[in-house]
C-alpha cells in the first residue's frame, strides 16, 4: 500500500473567483404571499375591466411586478393601480336584441 505524500499541492492553479454582484449576496426581499396573490388577481381582473390593449398592458405590467416586484423599486404606483382595478365595477354585458 502506498502512503500519500506529506504535503498536498493542487494539480493545476485555479483562478480566483470573480466577486459576486451585491444583488446575489443580499437578494432583494420578495413580496409576501398575500401581496402577490392580490396583484395576480388584479392582473387577471384588469383584462375584464379594461378590454383590449389597455387591459392587456395593465395585466402584463402587474404580472411582471408580481414576479420581480421588490427589484423594480417603488411600490406606491403599483399599489394604487391594484386598488383601482380591484375597486372598479366590471362592465355589464349587453345582449344583442335585449330591451
Amino acid at each position: 500500500m502506498t502512503t500519500p505524500p506529506a504535503t498536498w499541492e493542487p494539480a493545476a492553479t485555479v483562478a480566483p473567483a470573480a466577486p459576486l454582484h451585491p444583488s446575489l449576496i443580499n437578494p432583494p426581499p420578495r413580496l409576501e404571499q398575500h401581496q402577490r396573490m392580490r396583484i395576480r388577481a388584479a392582473a387577471f381582473r384588469a383584462k375584464t375591466i379594461y378590454p383590449g390593449p389597455v387591459g392587456e398592458l395593465v395585466s402584463r405590467e402587474l404580472l411582471e411586478w408580481e414576479q420581480f416586484g421588490k427589484q423594480l423599486g417603488g411600490h406606491g404606483l403599483i399599489a394604487a393601480l391594484v386598488d383601482a382595478v380591484m375597486a372598479a365595477d366590471a362592465p355589464t354585458t349587453l345582449h344583442v336584441g335585449a330591451r
